[in-house]
Order: structure tokens, then C-alpha cells, then sequence
């Protein structure tokens, strides 16, 4: 995700803000700036309007705003509102804090999420004081926390498998738009990402043994181990097996799942197992 670090160099030491029982909207020119490849169509501040202005739509964002301050007046606060409106102020997140006698450090963290108004508009930093301050060292930090892109329009793909649980057979893939397919009994991605494996099977153990039914599935990445989910079932119980991985995934990979139990005579499927994929982020 993209990330910006925006140091205005107009505030400092020698030339602190000083604000008094009023409110102002915080400027920032930009004399040092600290930035990840992407930003160009995704985040940024236009310091024309001295406004937040986010390229995209549908997103969210972390908005953090950073600086020293003193208070010169005793109890006094400082509050930091978002304003996207144009000609009547819309206040989307607030937050207030306070200060010492001596400088201190201030945090803002401010989550949102850009829509048609965000866009068009941007977001005025609004800084309000009751009492007086002092403040030096503003910074304003920008972090891209989800894109509606990698989402991938909320598509699930469902994998299917057929045959007893021993001995279950990959089937079909419903792929959904995902760039899925399946070669001899591994699911291949075609694309890089962040995926969610979630596996549903029901499953009954009809048959008094000795001991409980082990049931075992384990999750081969490019046929390396990367995970196993156990479970036991004792005599006429019934289980629906419900688990899941978050997993990074290059395109060409390979993912197969196998199915093993330790008592495959006393133990049949009730319920269909599929595998449901959804791809959560790109990479």
C-alpha cells in the first residue's frame, strides 16, 4: 500500500504557530517529503488549496497529523477536525488532546475512507485551540490502508471435491472471475495475492472403534507443507469441518489440500466438502 511523509518547514523553533482560542486551517508546504512508488495515483496533498487530496475512491486511509506543542495557558486542548465540504464545512473525524507546560509530542490518528465528496473536494485540516499554544515540527503522514480494487469486487471462487473423505478427488472450480484453474489435483493461481482458503465439509462417524476417528487435512503450498487442521470424532457424531488460512500466493503457485483419516471405514461424508478462495489483496 502507498505512504506518504509530508515535514512542513515553515513551523519551527525559531518561528513557532501560535494559536489562541480560535480556529485555523493547518497549511503545509511541503519542504520535506518522504514518499513509497504509487502515490503519484493514489494519495497525495495539494498544496495549492492546502487540502488532503486522495486519487482514489472507495478506499480507506490512515491520516495522521504530528507535531510538538506547549501550552501557554493552563487546561488548555487542542481538537483536529477533517473538513471535506466546499462552501459549508462537512466534518467527517475529529479527535482533541492536551498539552504540557513544556513541548510534547501529538498524535492525531485519524481513519477514513474517500468517496465522490472526499474526492472533489479534499479535506481541510482544521486545528482548534482553547487556550493558547505553542506549536513547532508539523508533519502529516498518509497511509493507503485498503484498496477497493484488491477486493476484487467481493468474488468468491468455491472448489469442489467429490469421493469419500479418505479418497475426496478435486471435481470443478467455480472461479468466479478469479484467475484460478486446476491442473491434476492442485489449484493453480494465475494471479499474485492475499488469499483466504476456507474449507467446509460434513462429515458422520456411524462406527463404535476403540478409539475417536483422527480426521487430518493438510494444505501443500508448491507441495510444501504449510498448515494442518486435525480433528476426532467419537461414535455417532457428527462434525462440520469449518477452517481457515490466510495465504500469500506468486502467480504459478500451486496449492492441493489432501484429506486423511485414520478410520476410513467407520467415518462418511454427509456434506459435500468444497473451498472457498477469496483473493484479499494484491502484492
Amino acid at each position: 500500500m502507498s505512504w506518504i511523509v509530508i515535514q512542513d518547514t515553515t513551523i519551527s523553533e525559531e518561528n513557532p504557530l501560535v494559536i489562541s482560542d480560535e480556529t485555523i486551517q493547518l497549511t503545509n508546504n511541503g519542504g520535506s517529503i518522504i514518499n513509497l512508488t504509487g502515490l503519484e495515483e493514489d494519495v497525495y496533498y495539494d498544496f495549492n488549496k492546502n487540502v488532503i487530496d486522495l486519487g482514489t475512491i472507495e478506499d480507506t486511509y490512515s491520516i495522521r497529523i504530528d507535531f510538538l506543542a506547549k501550552q501557554l495557558t493552563n487546561n488548555s486542548k487542542l481538537s483536529i477536525r477533517l473538513d471535506i465540504g466546499n462552501e459549508s464545512e462537512i466534518e467527517i473525524i475529529s479527535d482533541t488532546k492536551e498539552a504540557l507546560n513544556t513541548f510534547k509530542p501529538i498524535f492525531f490518528d485519524l481513519p477514513v475512507y474517500a468517496l465522490n465528496t472526499f474526492k472533489a473536494n479534499g479535506a481541510k485540516i482544521k486545528l482548534t485551540a482553547e487556550g493558547s499554544f505553542e506549536i513547532i515540527r508539523y508533519a502529516l503522514f498518509i497511509v493507503k490502508t485498503t484498496d477497493h480494487r484488491d477486493i476484487n469486487n467481493g468474488k468468491v471462487a468455491n472448489v469442489f471435491y467429490t469421493g469419500n473423505f479418505s479418497e475426496l478427488i478435486l471435481d470443478t472450480i467455480d472461479s468466479n472471475g478469479l484467475d484460478l484453474e486446476k491442473s491434476n489435483q492442485t489449484i493453480v493461481f494465475g494471479t499474485s495475492g492475499i488469499y483466504s482458503v476456507s474449507n467446509y465439509c460434513g462429515l458422520y462417524k456411524f462406527r463404535r472403534t476403540r478409539r475417536p476417528s483422527e480426521i487430518k487435512i493438510d494444505y501443500f503450498l508448491n507441495n510444501k507443507q504449510i498448515g494442518e487442521f486435525v480433528d476426532e470424532l467419537t461414535h455417532r457424531q457428527k462434525s462440520l469441518i469449518a477452517f481457515s488460512r490466510v495465504i500469500r500466493i506468486e502467480a504459478g503457485d500451486t496449492l492441493r489440500i489432501q484429506t486423511t483419516t485414520n478410520n476410513e471405514n467407520a467415518v462418511q461424508v454427509i456434506a459435500n466438502p468444497f473451498f472457498e478462495i477469496i483473493k484479499l489483496q494484491r502484492i
